[in-house]
C-alpha cells in the first residue's frame, strides 16, 4: 500500500500550524506558570520539551515518537496541532514501530 498520498494530505491539512515556540510546547500543570507549585515543569514535561524543542514536525522517526508517546497528553494545544501529523505519519508508515503512538 502506498501511504505517501495519505501522509502528504495529513501534513497539508495541518500546514497552517507553525512551531509553537520553546516555551509553548507543554503547559505542565505542576509549573507555577500554569497554576502548580513547581518552579518549572515536572520531570516528564521537561523530557517532552527537551525532545521537541527546536524540532520540525516532519522528520520524526516512529521509534523516537514511540518513546515519547505519553507527550500527546501533555502538549500545549498549538504544539499538539503542530506535531500531530508526525505521530499520524509514523503510525501509518510503521505501525509496529509506533505501537505506543497508536
Amino acid at each position: 500500500m502506498n501511504c505517501v498520498p495519505l501522509i502528504r494530505d495529513i501534513y497539508a491539512a495541518f500546514s497552517n500550524h507553525t512551531y509553537p515556540g520553546d516555551n509553548e510546547i507543554v503547559h505542565c500543570e505542576y509549573d507555577e506558570r500554569w497554576g502548580g507549585t513547581l518552579q518549572g515543569p515536572c520531570h516528564e514535561c521537561r523530557e517532552v520539551v527537551n525532545y521537541f524543542k527546536g524540532k520540525d514536525n516532519r522528520p520524526l522517526a516512529a521509534h523516537k515518537l514511540r518513546g515519547i508517546s505519553f507527550s500527546l497528553f501533555s502538549l500545549a494545544p498549538q504544539a499538539f496541532l503542530f506535531w500531530l501529523p508526525s505521530f499520524l505519519a509514523a503510525a501509518i508508515r510503521n505501525p509496529r514501530e509506533a505501537d505506543m503512538v497508536l
